[in-house]
């Protein structure tokens, strides 16, 4: 964007006998200024900083406090570098003599000196550390130190050497020769390559580099840092020493016709890098003929932001303050030192200060949203930011993209949360907002935004439901409308365009666009030449030209739009009279000519026009505020201060200076504010008379003044003057409470209601004491919310208990709402306000808490109450099922304790509460969540659902199906086992239910064979043959017995009806068998255990209705023949042949490996003796061991 940084000369400083400088260095860090000049003169300057006497606020002060002659040089002082790190000194002179100064209790002294005797010391430079320093003779030779004297290195380059310059990084040295060739070296000393230089002229000749040393960071991660000056005033700026393709300006600068400095063109950056300043005499000189110095300076891509004129016949010397706020000039035996007002990224609304400045270790911007009434900080990361503009209740944040030539408007709100954004395909060099548009400008087209407010966005919803289709139909033609944009040489388009229709075919303006301004109704566009161009807002037409004779770079309107401040690339501020002429001559669009009027101020930059008087401004000149009613100027104030908002009479400003020096701490005291004279004169006036304060208003009539006027009248009780300034301001507040001041009739409450007008709230309060009305307090204390303060109050006699008991509730109101949950339960508790004392446990998530108040007798809710209700629920939330449950069915909430339930996937808990309560619909929802796992895919959960629910059937036969999945995938055997082992588990839960028999070790299937073998044996008499659990019936039997058998064989049979209605009940157990023995035969053939491994793979022969029969074949056949057992193994791969379900071709494999086992080992099995063939059996009693070790370990498990 345009910049609007100033520069102006300040001070000057003769050096005594009118000796010459030669150089100028300033330290960066502690602010020592060194200059040196001809006759060996070297001196020590330091200028009085903010903590030594220096006037908070006000730039630019520069009393001297250090002025130290250093001795030992007899020559000509040429050249000198600063040692911030470690506080050193090193100059040197036209003889070769080179010093190195140190500080010791505040004075300089000689520390080292070096004199090589055969050649000149034409430049040195340290490191940006601190720890290296180069120093290059006019010969060729270069030396590389360190910081305590010793030499690195050395090296002769057998040429002639003019400049040295370190890289920020201290990896690389640029020397330069005075033919104008840049040698790059790194740091050892090894020649790297030549600094391309692109300059069209024959023999261009080098007079000045400067490298910035990125210290502080970058303004820009593309910005160059690498500046070479040229004799003929052409500057390249580089990214790195390898940049191929540099930006090139022209100063239209010269070298001194005078003996110079060391630069030739003197150049160097300042501490941020965001400026680079260049020195040297204009080529061609003035009309006046005067000798005069020019000081250029550029932003970093180029861009030219400001030029200072010095008097004097060459500039020596130049240096930049740290920090950048100051700049000082060798000029002949002088020198002049230059405030600097730099262009800060900023701006204020809403109370907050938002700025942005960069870090060393990070390439973006940092965005810092200040408010400056709390002291609260947002803080944003921003990449490539350009500028920010502010009004109303937002900000608007200008930054660069990724893609070429497009950029970023970012809307924000007060803490920094983006609003709204829209990107526009061209370079803004000007940007304005107001509370409705954001308008942007490149050189030659002008974009427009009007935005989205809070009152835009509410008045936008429509009542009819219906016109959502339509609203959404007309998105892009709304868009398109907030979106203007055209070129600043033809009219605005109608109807308008969106920014992403317009293309831009016309050639690039010769009379570029400078500045923007805008109100609510109006936008003007200066432009380089000087023309005005008037624009109407909302609905843009060009409505007027304007034609000034200078070069716009700052706009303002006042609030009314009647007049328009200007300040010009020179700094010279005028006012344009909007209206001059109305009435008179008017043209077609009704817009006055208008006209310059007679005011003209120079070096100002900065200017605020009054938001609630049109007439009343104020603008910043060098380091003083000057206020101005119409033409008239009021006496200056003191302040460097950058204008945030002048209204009432009264003027913010913000001291940015002291905010850049710390970002990341920003204080409150930062902001300061300023009266007007006529503030000052009514306040002083109203002190001696009113009467003469209310002519005085009448006279300057404002709002803030008639304000005055009431305050006064009404401290002095003279209630006719209160009203009539009420009256004057419109404030009908102020009327009606006049009106009840002069009801009350008793003055002591009068008082007392003119205090808490004024806010001074002690003060009423210690008035209704002294008249013994501690109610009166209290009441006002309830009015103004102050509950802390009304406990107090009633607590000394002023209330009752109820006015007590409001008063904790509110207390824990104001706990409550600043999320103190501890100190609000207890004031609730206090204030028997137990709904907002859940509210409170629950924030605690002290649960305990909120289940006494559902259990515990002293403390418990009543039955019904529907606070338990809210109590449930928030249980429910944290998964207290139980005790959520139990209070839910307290409050007669039978179906939200079953929906608990269910949404806690307690089932079993939900099924018995539904049929307790007759609640039927609980299968259905089962069923229905059921279905929706399972569609899912989520098996398994449905399994759960079902095994919680005791749907235990359900849930053996998903896992059986589950089971018998895995077993054909032949993956997991393991898995296998154990889904068929859930199963069964769940089998023995539902025949345990549904018999209500305790299941035992052996499992109830056996319990249930043994007992229907007992039935059918003993018929209701005998004794139990084989391992029943029946031990003895009556011999003649009772009728009590003979009723029970009945009705165990009555279960029985409806059991055995049941399984064969689902016959997976009964697989589960054989499934796990027959994994049981797949795994063992494997385990068992792998360690050795062959006759083990073969019976269990004998077995397995029975489950081949689970197993693969394959599967089973193979692994007898396998385990047969390393048992030797090879007629089994005959048998084994005999049924492998002979199974059709196998390939032909694996057939044959198989015919052909037992034609070779058996042509070696007859078919035969060899004779085995009896305690072998039982040696390890599979047999029933395996079966039974079997189920008990799963029952037993899952119960254990459980």
């Amino acid at each position: 964007c345009h910049s609007t940084m100033f520069i102006y000369l300040n001070k000057k400083i003769a050096i005594p006998n009118g000796v010459g400088l030669r150089c100028c260095y300033w330290n960066a860090d502690q602010g020592w200024i060194a200059c040196g000049g001809e006759g060996g003169l070297l001196k020590v300057l330091k200028l009085e900083s903010a903590g030594r006497g220096r006037e908070r606020g006000i730039a630019g002060t520069s009393n001297l406090t250090m002025n130290q002659t250093l001795e030992g040089h007899s020559e000509p002082v040429i050249c000198a570098a600063w040692n911030e790190a470690f506080k050193k000194l090193t100059t040197s002179d036209e003889s070769g003599l080179i010093i190195v100064w140190m500080l010791h209790k505040g004075l300089w002294f000689e520390e080292m000196i070096n004199n090589r005797n055969k050649s000149v010391v034409r430049d040195m430079k340290w490191t940006a550390d601190g720890s290296k320093i180069c120093i290059v003779y006019e010969d060729g030779a270069v030396i590389v130190g360190s910081v305590d004297g010793n030499r690195l290195w050395g090296k002769d380059l057998k040429m002639q050497l003019q400049y040295v310059e370190w890289s920020p990084d201290a990896k690389l040295i640029i020397f330069v020769t005075p033919q104008g060739i840049a040698h790059v070296y790194d740091a050892m000393g090894n020649s790297v390559s030549l600094l391309p230089l692109n300059i069209d002229d024959a023999s261009p000749t080098v007079a000045g580099i400067a490298w910035y040393n990125c210290l502080e960071g970058m303004v820009d991660p593309a910005a160059p840092t690498l500046a070479v000056a040229f004799d003929t005033g052409r500057v390249q700026l580089m990214t790195s020493e390898t940049d191929d393709k540099p930006i090139l300006i022209d100063t239209g600068l010269k070298p001194a016709d005078e003996k110079a400095g060391l630069y030739k063109l003197p150049i160097q950056w300042n501490s941020s890098g965001s400026v680079l300043a260049i020195a040297g005499q204009p080529k061609t000189k003035g009309a006046d003929g005067k000798d005069m110095c020019h000081v250029q300076f550029y932003d970093p891509f180029g861009h030219h932001l400001r030029t200072l004129k010095v008097p004097g016949t060459g500039i020596s010397g130049l240096a930049w303050e740290g920090g950048g706020l100051r700049l000082a000039l060798a000029v002949e035996s002088f020198i002049f030192f230059a405030n600097v007002r730099p262009d800060y990224k900023w701006a204020f609304f809403s109370g907050t200060l938002v700025y942005a400045y960069n870090k060393p270790e990070r390439s973006d911007h940092c965005v810092v949203f200040f408010d400056t009434a709390t002291g609260s900080v947002s803080i944003k990361y921003v990449k490539m930011l350009v500028q920010i503009r502010a009004k109303g209740e937002y900000c608007v944040l200008l930054t660069r993209t990724e893609d070429p030539g497009q950029y970023l408007l970012i809307l924000c709100n007060a803490i920094g949360a983006p609003v709204d954004s829209r990107y526009v395909a061209m370079e803004p060099t000007s940007l304005c907002m107001t509370r409705s548009h954001i308008i942007a400008a490149s050189s030659d087209v002008v974009c427009v935004w009007h935005y989205s407010s809070k009152v835009s966005k509410l008045t936008s919803i429509g009542p009819d439901p219906d016109a959502a289709a339509s609203a959404a139909a007309a998105a892009v033609k709304r868009k398109d409308a907030k979106e203007v944009v055209w070129h600043v040489d033809d009219l605005p388009p109608a109807p308008p365009a969106g920014f992403d229709k317009f293309r831009n075919t016309r050639p690039k303006a010769q009379d570029a666009v400078a500045c923007l301004c805008a109100s609510e109704t109006m936008l003007i566009v200066g432009r380089e030449s000087g023309t005005l161009q008037r624009y109407s807002l909302p609905h843009i037409a060009l409505e007027h030209k304007y034609i000034l004779k200078c070069c716009p770079q700052m706009m303002e309107l006042n609030c009314d739009g009647s007049r328009m401040a200007i300040v010009d690339i020179a700094g010279v501020l005028t006012l344009f009279d909007l209206e001059a002429g109305k009435g008179k001559g008017a043209n077609e669009h009704g817009v006055p000519a208008g006209e310059v009027m007679a005011l003209e101020r120079k070096d100002c930059w900065d200017v605020m026009w009054s938001e609630d008087h049109p007439e009343l401004f104020a603008m910043m000149e060098k380091s003083r505020m000057y206020i101005f009613r119409g033409l008239s100027p009021e006496e200056p104030l003191q302040s460097s201060g950058y204008l945030c908002s002048f209204n009432n009479l009264t003027i913010t400003a913000v001291l940015l200076d002291e905010v850049y020096a710390f970002p990341d701490k920003p204080e409150l005291d930062i902001m300061v504010t300023f009266e007007t004279k006529s503030l000052r004169d009514s306040r002083d006036m109203i002190k001696l008379g009113i009467a003469d304060a209310i002519q005085f208003v009448e006279d300057n009539p404002h709002p803030r003044l008639w304000a005055l006027v009431s305050e006064s009248a009404l401290e002095r009780l003279d209630f006719p003057t209160a009203e009539k300034a009420f009256v004057r301001t419109g404030d009908y507040y102020g009327i009606q409470l006049v009106k009840r001041l002069v009801h009350l009739g008793d003055k002591d409450k009068q008082r007392a209601e003119i205090a808490v007008y004024f806010k001074r709230l002690d003060e009423a309060e210690k008035i209704y004491k002294e008249m013994d009305r501690l109610d009166l307090a209290v009441d006002l204390r309830v009015r103004l919310g102050d509950w802390f303060r009304v406990k107090q109050l009633v607590a000394q006699g002023g209330g009752d208990d109820a006015m007590m008991l409001r008063a904790h509730v509110n207390m824990g109101e104001y706990y409550y709402d600043r999320q103190m949950w501890k100190k609000a339960n207890d004031c609730f508790e206090l204030g028997n306000a137990v709904a907002r004392q859940v509210d409170c446990l629950y924030n605690l998530e002290d649960y305990d808490a909120l289940v006494r108040l559902v259990t515990d007798p002293k403390k418990q809710l009543p039955e019904g109450s529907p606070l338990l209700v809210d109590i449930g629920q928030k249980l429910a939330s944290v998964g207290l099922a139980e005790e959520a449950v139990q209070s839910l069915l307290r409050a007669n909430a039978v179906k939200d304790a079953i929906d608990c339930c269910v949404l806690l996937n307690q089932w079993e808990m939900a099924i018995d509460l539904a049929n307790e309560h007759n609640f039927p619909q609980i299968e259905g929802l089962l069923s229905n969540y059921a279905a929706v796992l399972l569609k899912a895919g989520r098996r398994m959960e449905a399994a759960e659902l079902y095994r919680k629910a005791s749907r235990h059937p359900d849930a053996a036969k998903m896992l059986a199906d589950m089971a018998e999945e895995v077993v054909k995938t032949k993956a997991n055997p393991l898995r296998a086992r154990r889904l068929f082992v859930l199963a069964a588990l769940e089998v023995e839960k539902y025949r345990a239910k549904k018999y209500n028999i305790q299941p035992s070790a052996t499992g109830t299937l056996g319990t249930l064979n043994t007992m229907a073998r007992a039935a059918a044996a003993g018929g209701g008499g005998g004794t139990m043959q084989k391992g029943g659990t029946l031990k003895t019936m009556g011999r003649a039997g009772t009728v009590r017995n003979t009723q029970m058998t009945m009705a165990t064989l009555d279960g029985l049979m409806q059991g055995d009806a049941d399984a064969s209605d689902n016959k997976m009940l009964d697989r589960a157990w054989r499934g796990v068998e027959a994994m049981e023995l797949y795994i063992l035969a494997h385990k068992n053939l792998y360690a050795g255990r062959v006759d083990a491994a073969m019976k269990c793979a004998r077995a397995l022969v029975d489950y081949e209705d689970i197993v693969d029969p394959v599967d089973s074949a193979s692994i007898q056949a396998l385990a047969a023949f390393h048992n030797g057992m090879f007629g089994e193994c005959s048998s084994a791969m005999t049924r492998l042949e002979l199974n059709q379900a196998i390939p032909q071709v694996r057939r044959d494999q198989y015919q052909e490996l037992g034609f070779s086992i058996f042509t070696k080992y007859p078919p035969r099995d060899p004779a085995l003796k009896e305690e072998e063939k039982n040696l390890d059996r599979i047999d029933e009693d395996w079966k039974r061991a079997l189920r008990k070790k799963y029952i037993t370990q899952c119960r254990g498990k459980a």
